[in-house]
């Protein structure tokens, strides 16, 4: 509607990444870290008519990019490996193929689950947070269930919503929790 948060902020957010004071800052680029913010200058902006002066790149994209560059460089991590996909992810589905790239370029093994990709689970955060302890119990614990089920070392993140809600439980399951981009510097 007219009295949006996105209409009303957006254009000051994308004018202070594009201007340091009354100087242009020349960013040409911006790697988003989240889904949501790729989102945001993908997907949001163009839907209220704002326009976005630079490029977004998701960090999957940047990653992706990179440890090709390195491809002579990487060592295996040759281990089984569970992504948390976030749920903001289903706004910009399309970056998803990034994920199986990386871990294969990292010689990751990205197990087969029950609750992954287009039938993922929440974290369960926002639902803890909306004081739905019971639910959220039920949701992380079967998300875990199925991480554990498959053998997983590590349990992958890109959100760090995700991680905060999911970190202790999955290590007190024997299990790493890990950024995705800590991961590709291991």
């Amino acid at each position: 509607g007219k009295n949006s948060v996105i209409r009303e902020r957006l254009p000051r957010v994308i004018e202070s990444i594009t201007s340091n004071f009354l100087e242009p800052s020349g960013v040409d680029e911006l790697i988003c870290f989240h889904d949501e913010c790729y989102a945001t200058y993908t997907q949001l902006a163009a839907a209220f008519g704002i326009e976005v002066p630079f490029k977004p790149v998701h960090l999957f994209d940047y990653l992706t990019r990179r440890l090709g560059e390195l491809k002579s460089e990487i060592r295996p991590i040759g281990e089984r490996v569970a992504y948390q996909r976030p749920c903001s992810n289903r706004l910009i589905p399309e970056t998803q193929h990034w994920v199986d790239e990386i871990f294969e370029l990292i010689g990751a093994d990205r197990v087969e689950r029950e609750y992954d990709r287009e039938n993922a689970l929440c974290c369960a955060t926002t639902i803890r947070i909306a004081q739905r302890d019971n639910l959220a119990d039920d949701v992380q614990k079967r998300n875990l269930d199925d991480m554990e089920a498959v053998g997983a070392k590590y349990c992958v993140f890109n959100c760090p919503a995700c991680m905060m809600g999911l970190s202790g439980p999955a290590a007190e399951r024997g299990m790493i929790p890990i950024l995705m981009s800590d991961l590709c510097q291991i």
